[in-house]
């Protein structure tokens, strides 16, 4: 389990929950993060995070490797059903909102 936290320098902070400890260096955000998220997806715990820039980035939350995938939006909420699909919601300024389906995670 991962506890996120970002700061005003644009910087991402990881903490393992169940030690307290952190997990590896701080990860550069570029714009300003807005909202932040974490879930673990096909086994990989994910943080994802909105940006005033309107770009949905996402990152390995152990190892801080951006993943190859964005969206647009500038307000993120993660989501698990009981089967296992996992949703992100993203909003616009505009007040829209879309879902996406992200896929399973490993039950």
């Amino acid at each position: 389990m991962v506890v996120t936290a970002a700061d005003t320098n644009d910087l991402l902070y990881r903490w393992d929950a169940l030690t307290g400890q952190p997990i590896g260096p701080p990860i550069a955000m570029g714009d300003r993060a807005r909202m932040l998220c974490a879930i673990h997806l096909r086994g990989t715990p994910l943080v994802i995070a909105s940006g005033d820039d309107e770009v949905v980035r996402c990152w390995n939350a152990v190892t801080g490797e951006q993943i190859d995938w964005t969206v647009t939006g500038v307000a993120v909420a993660c989501a698990q059903r009981a089967d296992g699909t996992v949703f992100l919601a993203t909003g616009s300024y505009g007040g829209d909102v879309t879902v996406h389906d992200l896929g399973h995670v490993r039950l």
